[in-house]
């Protein structure tokens, strides 16, 4: 029963790392990739840009594995905590270290540069 439990909290642990890393992140850096890069140059200042979620966790995903290769190469933070959960490995899986360490100040930033042109305008 032990082993049960032991294997639904890390499965637990997984899923929720998951739907962060691989499926906020990649959207966040794919929105903003298409508002800043793509919506400019296909849609005219009079007409309002329609956006397609999926299209943009797509791009997202493929500019996220650019972003993770260029955080290997150099000495600093991100690098770190990158090598530290990888070498943690899926059984020893740190949750507070992939949410508080390497999520949010992703989210964050992504967050405020998606919202302070709007917030600056308004």
């Amino acid at each position: 029963m032990n082993k049960i439990k032991e294997w639904v909290t890390i499965t637990c642990k997984a899923l929720l790392s998951a739907v962060v890393l691989l499926g906020l992140i990649p959207l966040l850096i794919g929105l903003l990739f298409d508002v800043v890069i793509i919506i400019p140059l296909r849609v005219p200042l009079n007409q309002t840009p329609i956006f397609y979620l999926w299209q943009d966790w797509a791009f997202g995903v493929l500019h996220t594995k650019v972003i993770c290769g260029i955080a290997m190469m150099g000495e600093w933070r991100l690098r770190e905590v990158l090598e530290e959960i990888y070498h943690g490995g899926l059984t020893h899986i740190n949750l507070k270290l992939i949410l508080v360490r390497l999520a949010m100040p992703v989210v964050v930033t992504l967050g405020l540069i998606l919202a302070l042109p709007y917030i600056a305008v308004n």
